[in-house]
Protein backbone atom coordinates (compact mmCIF):
# COMPACT_ATOMS: atom_id res chain seq x y z
CA UNK A 1 0.00 0.00 0.00
CA UNK A 2 1.65 3.43 -1.10
CA UNK A 3 1.91 6.44 1.13
CA UNK A 4 -1.33 7.94 1.03
CA UNK A 5 -3.24 4.53 1.17
CA UNK A 6 -1.91 3.97 4.64
CA UNK A 7 -2.29 7.93 5.49
CA UNK A 8 -5.94 7.37 4.99
CA UNK A 9 -5.73 4.19 6.60
CA UNK A 10 -4.06 5.70 9.88
CA UNK A 11 -7.07 8.32 9.68
CA UNK A 12 -9.89 6.50 9.29
CA UNK A 13 -8.62 4.64 12.10
CA UNK A 14 -8.08 7.73 14.21
CA UNK A 15 -11.80 8.88 13.23
CA UNK A 16 -13.05 5.77 14.20
CA UNK A 17 -11.35 5.88 17.69
CA UNK A 18 -11.20 9.70 18.80
CA UNK A 19 -15.20 9.50 18.22
CA UNK A 20 -16.10 6.10 20.03
CA UNK A 21 -13.23 6.99 23.20
CA UNK A 22 -12.33 10.55 23.05
CA UNK A 23 -9.48 12.22 21.80
CA UNK A 24 -7.17 11.90 25.14
CA UNK A 25 -8.27 8.18 25.60
CA UNK A 26 -7.17 6.85 22.14
CA UNK A 27 -3.85 6.14 22.00
CA UNK A 28 -1.29 5.97 18.92
CA UNK A 29 -0.92 2.11 19.75
CA UNK A 30 -4.34 2.01 19.79
CA UNK A 31 -4.90 4.15 16.56
CA UNK A 32 -1.75 1.77 14.90
CA UNK A 33 -3.47 -1.42 15.63
CA UNK A 34 -6.78 -0.49 14.32
CA UNK A 35 -4.97 0.87 11.15
CA UNK A 36 -2.90 -2.23 11.21
CA UNK A 37 0.56 -0.31 10.71
CA UNK A 38 3.17 -0.52 12.96
CA UNK A 39 3.36 2.34 15.87
CA UNK A 40 6.52 3.86 14.23
CA UNK A 41 4.82 3.78 11.09
CA UNK A 42 1.83 6.34 12.41
CA UNK A 43 4.97 8.62 13.07
CA UNK A 44 6.32 8.72 9.37
CA UNK A 45 3.11 10.48 8.83
CA UNK A 46 2.16 12.27 12.28
CA UNK A 47 5.19 13.43 14.28
CA UNK A 48 2.53 13.64 17.41
CA UNK A 49 -0.20 12.91 18.69
CA UNK A 50 -1.18 16.48 18.71
CA UNK A 51 -0.71 16.95 14.94
CA UNK A 52 -2.68 13.50 14.29
CA UNK A 53 -5.68 15.04 16.20
CA UNK A 54 -5.59 18.69 14.20
CA UNK A 55 -5.56 16.88 10.93
CA UNK A 56 -8.20 15.07 11.62
CA UNK A 57 -10.11 17.27 12.89
CA UNK A 58 -9.37 19.72 10.17
CA UNK A 59 -10.33 17.10 7.64
CA UNK A 60 -13.83 16.07 9.81
CA UNK A 61 -14.70 20.09 10.04
CA UNK A 62 -14.25 20.35 6.67
CA UNK A 63 -16.41 17.79 5.25
CA UNK A 64 -18.96 19.03 7.91
CA UNK A 65 -18.81 22.70 6.60
CA UNK A 66 -18.93 21.61 2.97
CA UNK A 67 -21.99 19.24 3.89
CA UNK A 68 -23.87 21.86 5.96
CA UNK A 69 -23.46 25.07 3.30
CA UNK A 70 -24.42 22.92 0.51
CA UNK A 71 -27.00 24.53 -1.68
CA UNK A 72 -27.51 27.63 0.32
CA UNK A 73 -27.15 29.61 -2.85
CA UNK A 74 -30.40 27.57 -4.02
CA UNK A 75 -32.70 28.94 -1.38
CA UNK A 76 -34.24 32.85 -1.66
CA UNK A 77 -35.06 33.66 1.75
CA UNK A 78 -33.50 33.31 4.97
CA UNK A 79 -36.20 30.57 5.99
CA UNK A 80 -35.39 28.66 2.96
CA UNK A 81 -31.32 28.89 3.89
CA UNK A 82 -32.26 27.80 7.36
CA UNK A 83 -34.65 25.41 6.85
CA UNK A 84 -31.88 23.71 3.96
CA UNK A 85 -29.10 24.25 6.81
CA UNK A 86 -30.61 22.33 9.05
CA UNK A 87 -31.23 19.58 6.68
CA UNK A 88 -27.58 19.38 5.64
CA UNK A 89 -26.71 19.34 9.10
CA UNK A 90 -28.92 16.08 10.29
CA UNK A 91 -28.03 14.32 6.31
CA UNK A 92 -24.78 15.45 7.49
CA UNK A 93 -24.57 13.96 11.25
CA UNK A 94 -26.67 10.65 10.30
CA UNK A 95 -24.43 9.84 7.26
CA UNK A 96 -21.45 11.03 8.49
CA UNK A 97 -21.58 9.88 12.21
CA UNK A 98 -18.13 9.26 13.21
CA UNK A 99 -16.64 12.29 11.21
CA UNK A 100 -19.74 14.56 12.74
CA UNK A 101 -19.04 13.78 16.01
CA UNK A 102 -15.12 14.48 15.99
CA UNK A 103 -15.61 17.72 13.33
CA UNK A 104 -18.40 19.51 15.09
CA UNK A 105 -18.64 18.36 18.51
CA UNK A 106 -21.87 21.26 18.86
CA UNK A 107 -24.47 18.99 16.47
CA UNK A 108 -25.29 17.13 19.93
CA UNK A 109 -25.56 21.09 21.62
CA UNK A 110 -27.61 22.14 18.33
CA UNK A 111 -29.90 18.56 19.11
CA UNK A 112 -30.52 19.83 22.73
CA UNK A 113 -31.13 23.28 21.59
CA UNK A 114 -33.54 22.09 18.87
CA UNK A 115 -35.18 19.85 21.44
CA UNK A 116 -35.33 22.00 24.34
CA UNK A 117 -37.23 24.78 21.61
CA UNK A 118 -39.63 21.86 20.30
CA UNK A 119 -40.52 20.84 24.09
CA UNK A 120 -41.13 24.93 24.75
CA UNK A 121 -43.57 24.59 21.50
CA UNK A 122 -42.12 27.07 19.48
CA UNK A 123 -43.18 26.11 15.82
CA UNK A 124 -41.21 26.28 12.62
CA UNK A 125 -41.67 29.78 12.01
CA UNK A 126 -40.00 30.33 15.57
CA UNK A 127 -42.54 31.82 17.36
CA UNK A 128 -44.19 30.28 20.99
Amino acid sequence: MGGQGKRKQIMEAAIRLFAEEGFEAASMQDIATAAGVAKGTMYLYFPSKEELIAQVYRHCYRMDVEACNAGLDEEGTALDKLCRRLDNIMDFTLSHPLESDVGFIGHKGFFFAIGILIDKGFDADGRG
